[in-house]
């Protein structure tokens, strides 16, 4: 209800695992799958709850559902004509049942069904009431129908197609309202109007009345393949709208309707080698949480044509986050920085995965550099690359990244304040690590301080500086230089703090001062954990709390179980620096580690 269907996906599994037998969780089951059009995981799930209530309406119409999408037409039918028989469900069964009618050439019981349902707010059945009576050869009615609703609904492109007065700068503003209506006639089998609405050469429009990265419709891949799909219904060769559409970009483009999934199939069947419909039709499984068909149809294209753009990137990240298989998706994410080099995906991607497979930071920094135009590095990849290269020990390499620069915000994301600050926090304690005391004290000293030529220094920087986290680590480098003063009062500031991400750094703070009450910070330690695990199921910066979460899990004893939560938080969006944050705990840096 809250939209993430995927996940609603994976938590009826689980539940069915362990309550096979329940009807609620199989009808809910195949319900949302034949909504998202995982026809072949629906099915078996409503069979088994149809056979066990054959007067449930609502199965047999989801019923139906799946077996249309089947393209098991007479089953879809029968189910459709179950589905008819109370009042929740007749409406929508009616206008299902009438375009499977009409498919089959039953142009008269397919208006029968529409008449009989019609109803002033319906829309989809009086367009297509419309249509069918006017290929009927009841061209008056027809039209009289089409312009009532049409006054009704004026924002109705259908409608104003089929009275012959086509708004074709607002359908060339978006290719999926063309595409919308020749969806609607195909579902009715009028596949020669179809192909009319996608066969114009659309006007060009204004850069404020289309999307960013917009074509006109002439210039999509899914209006020409589904032009194409028309033509082989009708018996027509299909080659020459498939070829075409094989040449055009796969830029923003996302398919997602039952009817692309058709057309990128047969244009499959019609070409085995065309790598555009095989990383298109990848990517409308992907989106429906069918992982091994997706993986199955990109790496094909990876093997036709490893130039389309974002296919090493949604494969990478398939492989990483769903697959977990590492090791792939650095090879994915490496082929696509030199196949698609401007893709931040694919560095980023590659960055998790190098973590995860235990690679240092100087290989990190490596891949990040191979972006080829350093000046114009998007802001998460400076981050990046400037935390590594910290990391790294190549410390002015880091500052220099910050020079001559502009940095954006984002909500929710990273700030450069934070970033600036972890470095020179990471230089100073390297430098009292090495012994290098004066440098690192003079640094410590001087890191909220303005530096000249970097505008965000001049301010906002107290806020980071003032974390728990900062003042630890402050603290530390004074006490291995001997400051020990000095230190004792970073560690108290660091003590007072009370936020849910900053109670972990108090706790390690706390340990460092005289009076350390164990239990006290124990219970606290725990009370904040089960904040913690509740946010990163909740929050919508679950990366930050899993991070947190992780820290917590390990300051109490399961370091196991923490650095699976650490794990996760670097599979998690990105927020915070929480993957930098992650790494450096994986790596041992937690709270209790002493600096060495």
């Amino acid at each position: 209800m809250n939209g993430n269907v995927l996940a609603a996906v994976q938590t009826y599994e689980k539940a069915l695992q362990k309550l096979p037998g329940s009807f609620e969780l199989l009808k809910a089951a195949g319900r949302l799958d034949a909504s998202l059009n995982r026809f072949e995981e629906a099915l078996p799930l409503l069979v088994e709850v149809h056979d066990r209530n054959t007067s449930d309406t609502e199965i047999s119409y989801y019923l139906g559902i799946a077996y249309e999408g089947l393209e098991r037409e007479e089953e879809a039918a029968d189910a459709y004509r179950e589905a008819l028989r109370l009042p929740d469900f007749r409406a929508a069964a009616a206008v299902r049942l009438a375009e499977v009618q009409a498919r089959a050439g039953k142009l008269e019981q397919a208006r029968e069904l529409l008449s009989f349902q019609s109803a002033p707010e319906d829309l989809r059945d009086a367009e297509e009431l419309a249509v069918v009576r006017k290929a009927l050869g009841e061209t008056k009615e027809a039209e009289a129908l089409a312009r009532e609703r049409l006054a009704r609904f004026p924002l109705s492109n259908f409608l104003r197609e089929e009275l012959g007065n086509p708004d074709l700068a607002h359908l060339a503003g978006d290719p999926y309202r063309a595409l919308n209506i020749a969806y609607e006639y195909a579902r009715l089998g009028l596949y020669r109007k179809a192909i009319g609405v996608l066969s114009r050469e659309n006007p060009s429009v204004k850069a404020d009345q289309a999307e960013p990265g917009s074509v006109a419709p002439q210039n999509h891949p899914l209006v020409v393949y589904f032009r194409g799909y028309c033509r082989e219904k009708l018996g027509e060769s299909p080659e020459t709208d498939y070829a075409q559409a094989s040449r055009l970009s796969t830029l923003y483009i996302f398919p997602s309707r039952i009817e692309e999934q058709r057309a990128l199939r047969a244009a499959i069947r019609s070409n085995e080698k065309d790598a555009t419909a095989r990383y298109l039709l990848g990517t409308w499984h992907f989106a429906r949480g069918q992982t091994d068909a997706a993986l199955s149809e990109w790496n094909r294209a990876r093997q036709l044509n490893p130039k389309i753009p974002v296919l090493q990137a949604s494969t990478g990240l398939a492989l990483l986050n769903i697959k977990h298989e590492f090791a792939a998706a650095l090879n994915a994410f490496e082929e696509g920085i030199a196949n698609d080099p401007l893709n931040t995906v694919n560095y980023s991607g590659a960055v998790v995965a190098m973590t995860l497979l235990g690679k240092p930071a100087a290989e990190r920094v490596k891949v990040l550099e191979r972006y080829p135009d350093p000046s114009r590095m998007p802001t998460p990849l400076v981050y990046e690359l400037a935390l590594n290269r910290a990391k790294a020990g190549n410390y002015q390499a880091a500052v220099d990244l910050f020079r001559n620069r502009f940095f954006g915000r984002e909500e929710g994301g990273t700030n450069v304040r934070q970033v600036w600050i972890e470095v020179n926090l990471q230089r100073a304690l390297t430098l009292a690590r090495t012994n290098h005391c004066k440098d690192a004290l003079e640094v410590s000293k001087a890191i909220g301080s303005p530096v000249n030529g970097l505008v965000f220094t001049q301010d906002g920087l107290a806020p980071f500086l003032d974390s728990a986290r900062s003042h630890f680590f402050l603290g530390e480098v004074s006490l291995a230089c001997g400051q020990k003063k000095d230190a004792d009062e970073s560690y108290r500031r660091a003590a007072q703090a009370d936020g849910p991400s900053e109670v972990v750094w108090a706790w390690a703070s706390a340990r460092k001062l005289d009076g350390y009450d164990s239990g006290k910070w124990q219970g606290r330690l725990k009370a904040t954990l089960s904040q913690a695990e509740s946010n990163a199921r909740t929050n919508s910066s679950p990366g930050w709390w899993l991070y947190t979460a992780g820290l917590l899990q390990i300051a109490l004893g399961e370091t196991q179980k923490g650095n699976a939560s650490l794990r996760e938080a670097l599979l998690a969006p990105e927020t915070r620096m929480s993957y930098y944050l992650s790494r450096l705990a994986l790596a041992g840096a937690t709270p209790q580690a002493k600096l060495q």
